[in-house]
């Protein structure tokens, strides 16, 4: 996001954090955490190692894309963030 001034809301209890536009109405993120249950076809990434949850979403889409700390699914609006690469890759 970008930074202290964007707006937001944080729905806890959800798991749930809206990123709005400098408008403050329209949203242009959704950031799910830990009792969050999205799901992708069924499946949800949040608990998931990185390793299982390139593997799962690359099967839904052969174009990922993928840096340091981040896997992102153009098609499907997606980035599955992992802070400790190292550590949650194998």
């Amino acid at each position: 996001m970008k930074g202290k001034n964007t707006p937001a809301e944080h729905y806890e209890k959800a798991g749930i954090l809206v990123y709005y536009h400098e408008d403050g109405v329209t949203s242009h993120a959704f950031e799910f955490v830990d009792q969050a249950n999205p799901t992708l076809e069924g499946i949800n990434f949040l608990k998931m190692k990185r390793k299982k949850a390139k593997t799962l979403l690359g099967k839904l889409d052969e174009n990922l894309f993928e840096d340091e700390d981040t896997i992102i699914s153009v098609k499907y609006g997606i980035s599955l963030y992992f802070p400790e690469k190292k550590q949650n890759q194998y």
